[in-house]
């Protein structure tokens, strides 16, 4: 994410001066991301965000590559995390099932206006970063939810406030082609661009000392490690995207909650 001027300072250091195992990762992933970039830059190689390069890279790129994989596959969430997860999918389908307004309009969403699909991502949203942030010593984040170009690549985008304490702001296409058009993939897409909020939610607690002490203080920190130090992040190359901690986390876990969802419609007679 495009982290705080000042949150990128303290995480630079951070993975610098100290000498756990995270920290030593990502700073063996910060060499080889720097030469790797300077070796695709020497090619004329456009891995650039949204690029989705899928050609074969070089063979000693490639290498690079799979090394890079191999440690970002060492940066691992704990099993607290997950649990925690877990229990908030489940607690955040069971809401959503119950909601008449919610089930009224997923039933809909191909023939649905931009304003109703809006509406839609924005009951999730809300009611997933309130119950995500139940347990938490901190706030539900400030957001705002709008809509992306139809011409967009992507269906949906996460984007951090600018300062710590200010909005985070999601934006989802709404055109006749959009994701949200179709119910699963359109489930899946909400819940995984709220996940990297929560992500950077956890990230900035830690950044201000409000994690310690707390069972998920190891996960906010690496959180905060991975999303905020770009120089690590490549989704033009696909095996680097999908390995990075973040996204792993994310698509892990959407599909998760389009079929425990699934599951807490059906005494409400709705398939999804």
């Amino acid at each position: 994410m495009n982290a705080p001027y000042a949150l990128t300072v303290l995480v630079q250091k951070m993975i610098a001066d100290t000498t756990d195992e995270h920290s030593t990762i990502m700073r063996t992933l910060g060499a080889y991301a720097r030469d790797f970039r300077a070796a695709v830059e020497a090619r004329a190689i456009d891995i650039a965000p949204g690029a989705g390069y899928r050609a074969p890279l070089p063979h000693g790129l490639t290498e690079t590559v799979n090394r890079m994989v191999d440690l970002f596959n060492g940066l691992s969430f704990s099993a607290a995390y997950g649990a925690w997860q877990d229990e908030r999918i489940e607690k955040l389908a069971k809401t959503l099932a119950a909601d008449d307004m919610f089930r009224a309009t997923i039933g809909n969403l191909k023939k649905a206006s931009a304003g109703d699909l809006l509406s839609v991502a924005r009951l999730i949203s809300t009611t997933q970063q309130s119950i995500f942030c139940e347990g938490l010593p901190i706030a539900a984040p400030t957001m705002h939810v709008t809509w992306l170009p139809a011409r967009d690549p992507s269906g949906g985008l996460y984007q951090p406030p600018p300062a710590e304490t200010g909005t985070h702001r999601l934006s989802f296409r709404t055109d006749d082609k959009s994701p949200l058009r179709s119910v699963s993939e359109g489930l899946d897409t909400i819940f995984h661009e709220n996940l990297h909020m929560t992500q950077a939610v956890l990230a900035f607690a830690y950044a201000r000392g409000a994690m310690g002490g707390h069972a998920l203080e190891r996960d906010a920190r690496l959180h905060l490690m991975t999303s905020v130090d770009a120089s690590t992040y490549f989704n033009g190359v696909r095996s680097l995207y999908f390995a990075h901690p973040s996204e792993r986390d994310a698509w892990e876990k959407s599909p998760q909650f389009v079929d425990t969802l699934r599951r807490a419609l059906k005494p409400y007679g709705m398939a999804i």
